[in-house]
């Protein structure tokens, strides 16, 4: 076991990703188990992975200083467990199409609240049928998502 410990963002910088990437390939590799915030190693890897829990420092408030791990990696890793740079490209096209869902899911919810705030603000009266009016709030949803899903869509397709 190598005597230089590395972080998951260290030993991503030779393949050009980042360690939010670096850590799906990990896991995509066996050597991690888990999802982001909560990654922890698998017993193939306890060897070439050491934890140490760490703290943002002193404060009064106990929120303001939160508890995490950080994992250091034996760079050997890499070639231990035959990571490649084609493993790392899908772990990187994995972390874009998780990241695009979830801006796609926060327009929909934010597009969803828009809609529910500007009808509460003009609620039907009771003179007017709601059912005749030109815009209801299912189809200001129905165009919100199909904007979303389009916007999502072109995202992907975007050149990397």
């Amino acid at each position: 076991m190598a005597d230089q410990m590395q972080t998951a963002r260290h030993l991503g910088h030779p393949f050009g990703v980042n360690a939010d990437v670096m850590n799906v390939a990990l896991r995509n590799a066996g050597i991690l188990e888990g999802e982001p915030g909560n990654w922890r190693p698998t017993a193939a890897a306890a060897d070439w992975v050491k934890e140490r829990e760490l703290t943002n420092g002193r404060h009064p408030d106990p929120r303001q200083n939160p508890y995490f791990t950080q994992r250091k990696f034996d760079p050997e890793i890499i070639d231990a467990f035959g990571i490649t740079a084609e493993d790392v490209a899908v772990a990187k096209l994995e972390v874009a199409a998780k990241r695009a869902a979830q801006a796609a899911q926060l327009k929909a919810d934010r597009a969803q609240a828009d809609a529910e705030y500007l009808a509460s603000l003009n609620p039907p009266t009771p003179d007017t049928d709601a059912a005749d009016s030109r815009f209801d709030l299912k189809t200001t949803l129905v165009i919100a998502g199909t904007v979303v899903v389009v916007a999502g869509t072109a995202y992907l397709a975007l050149p990397r």
